[in-house]
């Protein structure tokens, strides 16, 4: 596609705007601010294309994500993956710096923690670990005699709840913890953590007396408290408090400086965190900087004695209130200087002044003295105190510890400090070799990688430890620029909000440069933009308007700059061309006669710097970005002023000498802070104007008259505001992984105040109605009000007249936001000598709206103030009196006064950049035609392919390749040659990284390990799609619905708009808020009289209680009640209250609580008292917890409840609906029978009870009986009792026992107990039965039942509470369109989508469901789209066949319609049939056609022909692979004899070798009657004696007939049972003794599962090492020889062989063990030797090389030759599973079942054996499997692979559709016959490949 197509875009004021953006081309958005610019750009294309992208995410990822919801946009074709660089406020937290802005501190941390080497912080000596021992040393030596507590520190200073932890402790057997320095026993309930704080929780090892004698006590507690706490330890003397750090020390035993008594924690990331108290320097907590006494203040007075006078601090005598300073100090260091007590500051030089200031050796200087003496007495020394550089850690922010540690001769903190010029030419020398480089080496990269976009982007100068508030607008522009644009990536959209905001003309084309080269690479770059020079260099530029707000909203012109200028309706045209011009003034002013003096600035780049400053003149400051504009006007200039005018201030660095301050008498400061950013901030509350509106309100007469204060008119206060909404005027609907959605408030209609507020008027306007008006509209309603009018006027004149009063901030654009800052400080009164500060004011700001606030900023220095821009804007410049030009460079550079005159003096000056670019701009003209060629800088070829080079992951033997874009691209070759590793770990990990990149920190920490790929070289990247064959979640909790995430869609559509019902009578319950209630009584009862009540709750009827209940309510001013109908006061006495109560109560009444009301409220019904009413409801409400009742006219009492509660009073919904109601994984909506999974595990008697002749304990079978006796004891102890009990002594049958007898022994007694006697005396025990404990053991997951192999005890039953529902009553009784959620899950998705097709909703519900009900439509389309609209929503996952589970994958991928991205998919054919594949392949090429890239592992012939692009790789598999032996179009390698898979298109090799069929040996197996799924009573034979294929579509019930009925019913016939589920009759099974089935469940994915282990030879192998001489000789038993016992394997890497280095954002690193080089046992195990091989070296050998070393071992070789034999000769025996690919895995599961016992007599079952599967594979299984045939056994495959069909000697083929149009036999018979059936679609398949024929059935 050519271009992105928007259609009928509708966000914000975007009045159906349809336009079409150039793809692969630079476009710029301008227009008017708040013209709907970003509305277009950000609020839908960006947002729009980013959604889709993390569509593809796991639904886990997206949950923490935010909202990603849809835009209010018809259409958008064409868009691909994008990528924001937004405008956000600079950032002002203290405590971000650039290292943090761009994560190279992160990582920084993370190669310090792993690789730093620690230094004493006392004495500089590098620090080893110690020893237990020496530990015990040192305390013997502090703390001997003293006791203490023994804790190992498990937790430091982390965030978390910890509860898994306390819970393993307790079951470790702790008992005493410390949390946060309190101590708690475990055996009480442990306080419930807050997870957001941070927490240390230290075991309590011991407690010991410090003593000689108890040495070696202490060595074993420290030993233990090492390896409890990752070698840590620490001491506590008794009674110490938790601060008191004396008493207390924490030892370490890896690092530890003896000399020094200092102790190092274990390295990790935290330490080296200015962020958490682990890391930080204790005197600046973290900031670098502090508050500490400034030299510059304490020195008074340079000529008078220090002592007397001189100080600002006096030494001599104690004030009143002061605290007495120590004249020692002061005269020590005089005395030290050799100076006497007369001695000035100006006598002393440079040396002498440090030394006084900071001390020498011990000798404390002044300030650190002080600094201590500052925290006794804060506000006195506070005075003299300022912000400045930490003197503790010289503003490096970390801890000494943490200072102390260096990687490569460097502390984190001095590189830190170091420019990142420098930094990177300091890793750029970095060496490293073995286990530290392989673990530097990725840290390094990136780092380094990081380090140079911010180079390429002018950066070099900054330093990683530079403060982000201490940067320039620019810095920061480029710094968030550096980290998005590094990507190199391909095909994406690149969103830009402003990149020219901060930035100097000079700087700016060097963003243009970087612009330019995204474009060129095949990005589309869209820019939100003013600049002139950015859109004259557009491909294409949208001109927006014709003005703001509800204005605009509408594209006024579009094209090339220069057509834009031509273009007479845009006012950005008018600008272009030079018709308007933002500066009006020609008149120049008089040379200025006032000035600003600045001598000596000293403060970060200005050094030494003298500045003069016009006054009463507009004076602009301009210079490259970092040249230290913001560090001159806003951390020198105005705080020095401040100061001078009295007021309070920071520091303002180093000035020597400041004048004409005096002219000065007030400063008002516009900067960057953001205005407020929620939706009840508007132009009226941040101007102030409310709060004068509000005023003015409450001085109405009527208000008055109300007694209505200010406060009433706020929408932010209880009184006056609606209570339904709050004052919002909306009310949010929380939609979870969907955006919040507001609707407006029923109950004051988006007004958000009450009724009665909304009564008071001013000029026929009430509150709302003001707040809802333009600023220009109020100009005429408040133009007798000069405070208001005032406000509004300058709003007005900056050009935002347009505004709504009550308009949210939120929808306020960055212009818009600007300007209303800009009025805010212009409205406030100057008085003539007022200065104004203004840091970039242009900001956001269009060429008209840069004349309205040059034509405001005139108006000011009019009146004869002084106006100070910072600014880059050359209109701005251009138009000011003065410039001040500061440069030449940035950073380290810069910060010296380059140029100053007026504009025309400084276009002159020759250093200057502002100079030349002013002197451009000054020459003016209108926009050329530049197009892309007016870019500077050579273009970048576009690449027209993914090129990779050197990619070395795993076995891939550095491939070069490219791969062409939008094309379909297939790699193929045999399984193992590297296909996946190309694939996935290569081409689709760095697609993926490179764009999740782009998201932040937060966002990326749940999306996994986003490392870089082993590659040199990847170009021409695009955002990577990964559809992979995972397993997903088939399990028995997961269903269609759930999988597809259409059960999400249906919990938050069931929340929000269901309709709860009774579950008893299905009625809709009731309920009413005081509002709506209130509004329904006024427009029934309009008139009449009514009784508001509060139902009493009375215990009972006795005179006492009434008494008590009279006198409540008297103490809670109550007057009345009403009783019986009849209303009795209770001001008339308690006496007679009482009487007249009991009066009127039945004399029979006392039996039960009589109903008793409060009289809460008596009114006439009117509009009037509404509000009252509604206030009397919630009072009755809060009184009763809920409930109220009204009597009108002496009607019947009416009852009424705040919650949803039945009107027959079945059931009250205590809460409100969330989707986690419906969620039957979620407590709060499984069912509490079965807890969610619809059936409940249940124990089956037959299988329980196998010799019935004995009693029931012996009648158990031998598995259980040893389990329990085992593991349940105490169960056989109450068994005996209860035989006893039920008087069974002796032997008896258990077959005789009655029904009711035998019921007791299974299911229990009930409540009943029994007695028990024990050693321990008498007890009562219960007994709830031994089925009913078995059960529970199950439910529990008990590893031991588990592992006791008693599976066939226990079968899966419907929960008879929920009848397989899964939900709660009440959940299940929520209704919408009178459906509950089941039964539409119970529904197809075919009828599912037909059913939301004919939804009607109210107004209200279809805005808060709008998006999910589209969502779900999409889905469900989606999936009938993929050809599975047959399947229902509750269809169990491991129910669904591979095919359909496949394309539910499909389905959930291919919908998101992106354009330009890369999809990745892995063997899709899996599980498809040659039919269904069709289909997919439909979908692959739609998928091309929309300009996405389709890459494809697979072997499928179809698949293979069809591809534009094949890459054949090999030429073997493993080490034998790794090459891409042939490249091309298919046709291309079918040409290539050094291709196998080109031999086998072009027909030199086939699958099938041509054999002879075999015939039937015997009738096989018989199966009739099944019902299961879509199988309804079929009836089925499978011969015996020969290869059958089943075969047949996707869905139709293949896996059903074989997998769950063949299988089941012989495993229960092998077990000698003749009942069979789901089948009437089974026939022909006696001739088999044996079943093998190999299915599709994957190998073990730990790094101890090898091949070795799987298939069953390791145990062999081991046993025979144990026969050893030298291993028996030493007492070496079998296990001994396991790399998974602790016996024999490398203690340092627990038998890995490799050790994994966590590297938290990076991927884990696993590095050869060092101690036993990577061959998993220790030296000892390593010493036995069978025929000169160790156990290590037998692992290491090739299976093929195994055969031969174990050729006279027939156990172990039968395994061995079985792998050899299904081609996996090439595996490694120790080869780790998880580096197997899908067809070496699969081929292992059939070797280890094909080395079984004999094959005669055996049924083969395989469940789609070629999975994975290169055709040369597949003539190997099809060897395997006549081998098979011949030799005795029976083999029958579920398969859709044509050569297989084929070559079998029968076919059943199933259909002819999938789901309720399948489950039927097609055909069957011979091969040959099903190409002729026309029925079938194997058939046609068949027929279609010319393909079999002529030996029909």
């Amino acid at each position: 596609m050519k271009y992105i197509h928007v259609r009928g875009a509708s966000e914000n004021n975007l009045q159906g705007l349809s336009v079409d953006l150039p793809r692969e081309a630079l476009t710029v958005i301008t227009g008017v601010s708040g013209s709907g610019k970003s509305s277009l750009a950000f609020d839908t294309i960006y947002k729009e294309g980013h959604r889709r992208f993390l569509e593809s995410l796991s639904a886990y990822a997206r949950r923490f994500l935010g909202g990603i919801d849809k835009p209010d946009v018809d259409s958008i074709e064409g868009l691909s993956p994008s990528i924001s660089i937004e405008q956000r406020t600079i950032q002002r937290n203290p405590r971000s710096t650039v290292g943090t802005m761009t994560e190279i501190y992160d990582h920084l941390r993370l190669l310090y923690a792993r690789l730093g080497v620690p230094h004493c912080p006392s004495c500089s000596k590098v620090i080893d670990s110690q020893s237990a021992e020496q530990v015990a040393g040192q305390l013997l030596a502090v703390h001997r005699g003293a006791r203490g507590l023994f804790c190992a520190p498990l937790v430091r200073e982390r965030r978390g709840a910890f509860a898994s932890i306390f819970a393993q402790l307790k079951k470790d057997g702790f008992r005493r913890l410390l949390i946060d320095g309190e101590m708690t026993r475990l055996e009480e309930e442990i306080p419930a953590l807050d997870p957001a704080e941070i927490h240390s929780i230290d075991i309590i090892y011991d407690r010991l007396d410090v003593s000689l004698g108890r040495r070696s006590r202490i060595v074993e507690a420290v030993e233990r408290c090492f390896a409890l706490a990752d070698d840590t330890f620490r001491f506590i003397v008794d009674g110490t408090d938790p601060g008191d750090t004396e008493n207390q020390r924490l030892f370490s035993g890896r690092f530890s400086c003896a000399d020094c008594e200092v102790d190092l924690p274990a390295l990790n990331t935290r330490i080296f965190s200015f962020n958490l108290p682990a890391g930080m320097c204790p005197g600046c907590r973290g900031t670098g900087v502090a508050l500490q006494v400034d030299p510059g203040l304490l020195i008074a007075s340079s000529r008078r004695p220090l002592l007397r006078g001189g100080l600002a601090v006096d030494f001599t005598m104690k004030g009143k209130g002061r605290p007495a300073f120590d004249p020692g100090i002061p005269g020590s260091l005089l005395r030290h200087l050799g100076l006497g007590t007369d001695a000035t500051w100006e006598q002393l030089d440079q040396d002498a002044r440090d030394t006084m200031l900071h001390g020498a050796g011990k000798l404390p200087g002044l300030l650190e003295y002080l600094d201590e003496a500052r925290t006794e007495d804060e506000a006195f020394l506070n005075e003299l105190a300022t912000e400045g550089v930490c003197r503790q850690c010289a503003g490096q922010r970390l801890s000494g510890l943490s200072r102390s540690v260096e990687f490569s001769g460097a502390t984190i903190g001095s590189l830190c400090d170091k420019p990142i010029d420098d930094l990177k030419k300091f890793f750029a020398a970095v060496e490293l070799e073995g286990t530290a480089g392989e673990i530097a080496c990725p840290i390094i990269e990136e780092i380094t990688r990081r380090l140079c976009f911010l180079e390429d982007v002018g950066l070099g100068y900054l330093t990683l430890g530079r403060a982000a508030p201490s940067l320039a607008g620019g810095e920061v522009q480029r710094v968030r620029l550096a980290g998005q644009l590094g990507s190199a990536l391909q095909g994406v959209v690149f969103v830009l909000d402003e990149p020219s905001v901060g930035l100097h003309s000079r700087d700016n084309r060097r963003l243009l440069d970087a612009l330019a080269g995204l474009r060129d690479r095949g990005n589309s770059v869209i820019v939100v933009e003013h600049d002139r020079e950015t859109i004259e260099l557009a491909d294409h530029v949208i001109d927006m308007g014709p003005g703001a707000g509800v204005e605009g909203g509408c594209i006024i012109a579009e094209g090339t700059a220069a057509e834009i200028a031509k273009e007479p309706n845009s006012l950005t045209g008018d600008y272009l061309a030079g018709r308007k011009k933002a500066c009006r003034r020609t008149k120049i002013r008089e040379p200025w006669r006032r000035a600003i003096r600045l001598e000596g600035v000293t403060r970060n780049n200005l050094r030494d710097c003298d500045v003069e400053i016009p006054l009463e003149r507009m004076v602009a400051i301009s210079g490259v970005s970092g040249s230290g504009k913001s560090t001159l006007i806003n951390q020198v200039l105005h705080p020095a002023l401040l100061r001078k005018l009295g007021k309070k201030a920071g520091s303002c660095g180093e000035i020597r000498k400041l004048s004409g301050h005096e002219f000065i008498d007030k400063i008002i400061c516009v900067n960057q802070a953001a205005i407020g950013r929620n939706s009840r901030s508007n132009p009226a509350t941040y101007s102030k104007i409310f709060t004068l509106i509000r005023e003015l309100f409450s001085r109405l007469p009527e208000a008055r008259a109300r007694g209505y204060r200010p406060a009433r008119f706020s929408f932010n206060v209880d009184g006056g505001r609606c209570i339904e909404c709050g004052g919002a005027g909306l009310q949010s609907v929380d939609m979870q992984f969907l955006a919040p959605v507001e609707v407006i408030c029923e109950a004051c209609g988006g007004q958000r105040y009450n009724r009665e507020t909304l009564e008071i008027r001013y000029r026929g306007k009430n509150i709302a109605e003001i707040l809802d008006l333009t600023v220009k509209e109020t100009l005429d309603i408040f133009s007798t009000v000069p405070r208001i009018y005032r406000v509004l006027e300058t709003l007005d004149r900056l050009g935002l007249g347009y505004l709504k009063l009550g308009q949210p901030a939120t929808t306020l654009s960055g212009g818009e936001g600007q300007r209303l800052k800009l009025a805010n400080e212009l409205q406030k009164t100057s008085t003539g000598k007022t200065l104004y500060l203004l840091d970039e004011p242009t900001t956001g700001l269009h060429f008209e709206d840069v004349r309205i606030l040059l034509d405001a900023l005139d108006g000011l220095v009019k009146r004869g103030n002084s106006v100070l821009v910072i600014e880059h804007n050359l209109d701005v410049i251009g138009a000011a009196d003065h410039v001040i030009d500061l440069g030449p460079e940035g950073g380290n550079k810069g910060g010296r006064v380059v140029a100053a005159g007026t504009p025309a003096e400084l276009s002159s000056a020759a250093d200057s950049f502002t100079a030349r670019a002013l002197r451009d701009h000054l020459a003016g003209g209108p926009a050329q035609e530049r197009g892309p060629s007016g870019l500077p800088g050579e273009a970048e070829a576009r690449p027209d392919g993914i090129r990779i080079e050197g990619a070395s992951l795993n076995n891939l033997k550095a491939v070069d390749v490219t791969i062409p874009h939008e094309k379909l691209t297939v790699l193929t070759g045999v399984s193992g040659s590297g296909k996946s590793s190309l694939a996935f770990g290569t081409l689709f990990a760095e697609g993926q990284r490179r764009y999740l990149d782009s998201l932040s920190t937060y966002a990326r920490h749940f999306l996994g390990n986003l490392s870089s790929p082993p590659v040199e070289k990847i170009t021409g990247m695009a955002p990577a799609i990964a559809i992979d064959q995972k397993s997903g979640t088939a399990t028995a909790r997961s269903t269609v619905a759930t999988i597809t995430e259409v059960h999400d869609y249906l919990r938050l559509l069931y929340a929000h708009v269901g309709t709860p019902h009774c579950p008893e009578c299905d009625r809709l319950l009731a309920w009413s808020t005081p509002s709506r209630l209130s509004e329904e009584i006024v427009s029934l009862n309009a008139g009449a009289k009514m009784h508001i009540l509060a139902p009493l709750c009375i215990e009972e009827a006795s005179g006492d209680a009434l008494r008590k209940t009279i006198a409540e309510l008297v103490k809670d001013g109550c007057t009345r009640v009403l009783v019986a109908g009849d209303e009795i006061r209770l001001d008339e006495g308690e006496d007679a209250a009482l009487r007249r109560l009991l009066n009127c109560l039945p004399s029979d009444d006392t039996s039960r609580h009589p109903q008793i009301y409060l009289v809460a409220d008596r009114v006439v019904i009117s509009e009037s008292v509404q509000s009252r009413i509604a206030a009397s409801i919630e009072n009755c409400y809060s009184r009763t917890g809920g409930v109220a009742a009204t009597r009108i006219e002496n009607g019947e009492i009416q009852r009424h409840c705040r919650e949803p509660s039945c009107p027959d009073g079945h059931f009250t919904f205590d809460g409100s609906l969330s989707p986690r109601m419906f969620s039957f994984n979620s407590f709060e909506g499984a069912c509490p029978s079965c807890k969610g999974a619809g059936s409940e595990l249940k124990v089956v008697p037959e299988e329980l009870i196998v010799e019935a002749e004995k009693p029931l304990r012996g009648a158990l079978s031998e598995p259980l009986r040893t389990y329990m006796e085992n593991f349940r004891p105490s169960a056989l102890v109450v068994l005996e009792a209860v035989e006893r009990h039920l008087g069974l002594e002796g032997p008896y049958s258990t077959r005789a026992l009655p029904e009711e007898t035998l019921d007791v022994l299974l299911r229990g007694l009930g409540e009943k107990k029994i007695s028990l006697t024990l050693k321990m005396g008498q007890h009562e025990a219960s007994w709830s039965g031994l089925a009913t404990l078995l059960e529970e053991w199950a439910r529990s997951r008990d590893p031991n039942l588990a592992g006791a192999g008693l599976e066939r005890l226990f079968v899966q039953m419907e929960c008879a509470s929920c009848h397989g529902q899964r939900l709660r009553p009440e959940s299940l009784a929520v209704r919408v369109a009178d459906k509950g959620i089941h039964d539409l899950l119970a529904l197809s998705i075919e009828d599912v989508r037909d059913f939301f097709q004919g939804i009607a909703l109210s107004a209200k519900d279809e805005a808060i469901a709008g998006d999910v009900l589209r969502e779900l439509s999409n889905r469900l389309r989606f999936l009938e789209d993929v050809g599975l609209g047959y399947l229902t929503l509750d269809r169990r996952g491991n129910t669904l066949s591979g095919g359909e589970a496949q394309r539910i994958r499909l389905a959930s991928q291919l919908g998101n319609r992106l354009t330009g991205a890369i999809y990745v998919l892995d063997e899709p054919t899996i599980g498809l049939h040659e039919w269904d594949t069709r289909g997919l392949l439909g979908s692959l090429a739609e998928l091309k056609a929309s300009g996405n890239t389709v890459v494809v592992v697979e072997h499928d012939r179809q698949m293979i022909e069809a591809a534009d692009y094949l890459v054949d790789m090999g030429p073997g598999a493993g080490d034998g692979g790794g090459e891409i032996v042939a490249e091309g179009t298919p046709r291309d390698i079918a040409g290539n004899k050094e291709s196998l898979t080109g031999r086998y298109l072009c027909g030199s090799m086939a699958v099938d070798a041509g054999r002879d069929r075999r015939a039937p040996a015997e009738p096989g197996i018989s199966l009739h009657g099944i019902r299961r799924h879509n199988l309804a009573g079929l009836d089925v034979n499978f011969p015996s004696g020969v290869l059958a294929a089943i075969t047949g579509i996707s869905g139709s019930g293949k896996s059903t007939l074989v997998m769950e009925i063949l299988a089941g019913v012989m495993k229960k016939h092998l077990r000698g049972t003749s009942e069979f589920e789901h089948v009437d009759k089974a026939a022909g099974l006696d001739g088999y003794r044996r079943l093998v089935t190999v299915n599709q469940k994957p190998l073990g994915r730990s790094r101890s599962s090898t091949p070795a282990t799987y298939a069953g030879a390791w145990d062999l192998v081991r046993s025979l090492f144990a026969k050893m001489p030298l291993a028996m000789t030493r007492g070496y038993n079998q296990g001994r020889f396991s790399f998974n016992s602790a016996q024999g394997q490398c203690a340092a890497c627990e038998g890995q062989g490799a050790r994994q280095v966590e590297m938290q954002f990076l991927s884990d690193i696993w590095v050869v063990c060092e101690e036993c080089g990577g061959r998993r046992f220790n030296k000892s195990t390593l010493e036995v030797h069978f025929k000169g091989k160790n156990v290590a070296d037998v692992l290491n050998l090739e299976i093929e090389e195994a055969c031969d070393f174990f050729a006279n071992q027939p156990g172990i070789l039968k395994f061995l030759q079985s792998m050899k034999d299904v081609g996996l000769g090439y595996l490694k025996l120790g080869q780790s599973s998880p580096s197997l690919s899908t067809g070496e895995a699969q081929r292992v599961k059939l070797a280890t079942e094909l080395a079984g016992e004999s094959i005669k007599g055996t049924l083969y079952i395989l469940d789609e054996p070629t999975t994975g599967l290169h055709f040369s594979e597949v003539r190997k299984l099809l060897e395997i499997l006549n081998r098979l045939v011949d030799g005795g056994g029976s083999v029958v495959v579920i398969e859709h692979n044509i050569d297989i069909v084929n070559a079998a000697d029968w076919v059943i083929d199933m259909g002819p559709g999938a789901g309720p149009q399948g489950g039927q036999i097609v055909y069957e018979g011979l091969p040959g016959g099903l190409r002729d059936c026309h029925e079938s679609k194997t058939g046609e398949c068949l027929r279609a490949k010319g393909i079999g024929g002529g030996d029909g059935p």
